[in-house]
């Protein structure tokens, strides 16, 4: 996880040119050392503004225990305010803790001065400082300059060279620096030996990661390594030294070294234990909780036996119970996600099982229905088209179907209503699957339903796109009809978790009391029965609303179909069978 703080610079008069250079001096030293998250900066207005914001920047700071982004951000802020005295620095947070404290003359988390942003209309192009200020060119090593210049020249260079660990940490650690010009580097590095490149690279992984240009010429030379299992231990000392919020999701590594260095014993040791921890209890920091989700991936990438009788085990166990935000998440999920993307036959049962009592919605589920199809598209076929009757996991399911073509004919009947739901993508993957399983694409796109009508449709992406776009008109007089599917809408969210709001009442701010905006959902259907014609003019009840606006929310949600998806009985005995089978095969 993490939060995002916020902050400007506030004068009447713009900078000059000297204080953009200590500006300029002020970020890249905030910077001197790679943040857990992301980095301090700052841009400036090509035009004066409205506002009187003469700077202006975001952060996204890490939430690891550990991290020092907190108070890194809030030096850097009070430093700014320091160098800029005759303006306002202003800053606020995602959780409204940030703020300054004039006894200290600093910003700090907890203090209780409030700074608040002035309006978020920032018109014209705004540049960041460090590009109106450029860096001072940097003085390379003899050895990486000599490298630099062979390289230019096109002489390229030597057998030796092109071993060098010492050429090789260099040109890394240069390319790596904050501004640092890449193509000359990397054109270095793509002339010395790949292993060698990748031996150095990932002994110094963590302290060179941060850079998008340095893990891209890393992945380039992991794709053309030609002794994998030689990078096993230094891999695993890698992955265990993490170095910021975004380690493990930035760490670029080609397919196929992906599959080989996990499929290593001593590799896929480390990273099944990563699963183990989460599974156990034993991990609970955002950085073991993402660890785990990479691992998972990479594991199931790896198509070792071992591997995938760990990860359907431990599916089949937690299928049916209850699991924490971070096991579901970030072990659950991502086993799935992993194990749909790397499909076998093999795998299939175990895929559609992890659709039994779900909703449908998570990336996970599309690819667990993608890899059954394609790897038993006949044991996939009744999934399938019960997932179309029900219209659940509507992506998964119409994009399985469009891949196996004329072999999914047979769920043609169920696919053509689609071609006139509430969704457009809904209505335009279906054309594609007809025309994928019949040759031919239906003729014309057929117009979907106004939103009026779906305002309290089953499916809650239909659901919530009704609703946001009748809230966008800022209608009053459809207030009433807004608030009853506001409430059925909350009750129906209650039965699958799913926290995801369809709008927000504060872009009615002036059209409402504040009070109503501010309170909950049942103050605001009070409000409606009792004051709400008299202050915003007669209400317009559209139909759905008028058949159920008398009703209890909660009985009207129990009227629905079942919020998740189950398999029926007998399909769902025999892929528990199937599965059986598949793991006792791989013992």
């Amino acid at each position: 996880m993490g939060w995002s703080v916020y902050y400007q610079v506030v004068r009447e008069r713009r900078l000059d040119a000297a204080e953009l250079a200590l500006v300029a001096s002020l970020v890249r030293d905030a910077n001197a050392q790679p943040w857990d998250a992301e980095s301090f900066g700052l841009a400036v207005p090509a035009v004066e503004q409205p506002s009187g914001v003469i700077a202006r920047g975001c952060t996204k700071l890490s939430m690891d225990d550990g991290s020092e982004d907190g108070e890194r951000i809030c030096d850097a802020l009070s430093k700014l305010q320091a160098l800029l005295p005759s303006a306002s620095v202003r800053a606020a947070d995602d959780f409204e803790q940030l703020g300054w404290n004039a006894a200290q003359q600093r910003f700090d988390f907890g203090a209780r001065e409030r700074r608040a942003l002035h309006d978020d209309e920032h018109p014209g192009d705004w540049s960041s400082v460090l590009t109106l200020v450029p860096a001072d060119a940097p003085v390379r090593p003899a050895t990486l300059a000599a490298a630099l210049a062979a390289v230019a020249a096109g002489s390229g260079l030597d057998a030796a060279s092109r071993h060098d660990d010492v050429l090789i940490g260099e040109a890394l650690e240069a390319m790596s620096a904050p501004e640092a010009v890449t193509d000359p580097l990397r054109a270095v590095l793509a002339a010395c030996d790949p292993d060698a490149v990748a031996r150095a690279a990932l002994a110094r992984y963590p302290e060179i990661q941060h850079g998008y240009h340095t893990r891209s010429a890393i992945h380039d030379a992991l794709r053309a390594v030609t002794d994998v299992p030689a990078l096993a231990a230094a891999f695993v000392t890698a992955w265990g030294q993490p170095r910021g919020t975004y380690y493990y999701g930035d760490l670029s590594l080609p397919d196929g070294f992906a599959a080989a260095i996990a499929a290593e014993p001593l590799v896929q040791d480390r990273l099944l234990a990563d699963l183990a921890d989460l599974d156990q209890g034993r991990a609970d920091s955002d950085l073991a909780q993402r660890r785990s989700a990479r691992a998972a991936d990479l594991l199931a990438a790896s198509r070792t036996p071992r591997a995938r009788r760990w990860m359907i085990e431990l599916l089949a166990r937690r299928r049916g119970t209850e699991a924490s935000h971070a096991v579901r998440y970030h072990l659950l999920l991502p086993v799935i996600e992993g194990l749909g993307r790397h499909p076998d036959p093999a795998l299939a049962p175990t895929l559609l099982l992890a659709l039994h009592g779900g909703d449908g919605c998570t990336r996970a589920d599309k690819q667990a229905i993608l890899g059954a199809a394609q790897a038993a598209p006949e044991l996939t076929l009744p999934v399938l088209r019960s997932l179309l009757e029900r219209g659940v996991a509507l992506a998964g399911a119409l994009a399985a179907a469009r891949g196996m073509g004329a072999r999914a004919l047979a769920l043609a009947d169920v696919i053509e209503p689609y071609l006139r739901y509430p969704l457009r993508w809904v209505r335009l993957e279906s054309r594609d699957a007809l025309a994928a399983l019949r040759g031919t694409a239906p003729e014309a796109e057929a117009p979907g339903p106004e939103p009026e009508s779906s305002v309290l449709h089953p499916d809650r992406e239909v659901r919530h796109e009704a609703l946001r776009q009748l809230h966008d008109r800022k209608d009053t007089s459809l207030f009433h009809s807004l608030v009853i599917a506001e409430l059925i809408d909350a009750e129906l969210r209650r039965v699958t978790d799913f926290p995801g709001l369809p709008f927000s009442w504060w872009e009615w701010k002036g059209l409402l009391p504040e009070a109503i905006i501010q309170g909950r959902p049942a103050q605001r259907a009070a409000w409606v029965r009792s004051e709400a014609a008299a202050a915003l003019g007669p209400q317009r009840i559209l139909g759905p609303i008028a058949a159920v606006q008398e009703r209890p929310p909660a009985e009207v949600a129990a009227g629905y179909p079942a919020q998740h998806f189950h398999l029926d009985p007998a399909t769902h005995a025999a892929l528990l069978a199937a599965e059986a089978r598949a793991l006792a095969a791989l013992l």
